[in-house]
């Protein structure tokens, strides 16, 4: 049931054309052989749907780790 809620939510926005930021790391690929899921795996392939149809893409990618760097600089 907590994936018809998500699509309830989801599709609701959309129908009312509501403002919704959405933020992720999952992917539209994955390789399951090395555990990764994918957008679609882990919010079902319609609400992934849905998603893509409503929202703008901004893909932010960054190799610097922000937590990783601070615990660097305090030791």
């Amino acid at each position: 049931w907590v994936m018809d809620l998500l699509y309830h939510v989801v599709n609701s926005r959309y129908m009312h054309r509501r403002i919704t930021l959405v933020t992720t790391n999952y992917t539209d690929w994955a390789n399951p052989e090395a555990g990764q899921e994918s957008l679609a795996d882990r919010v079902s392939v319609r609400v992934r749907s849905r998603l893509h149809e409503m929202c703008d893409l901004l893909d932010i990618r960054s190799n610097a780790d922000y937590r990783s760097r601070q615990a660097r600089q305090r030791r």
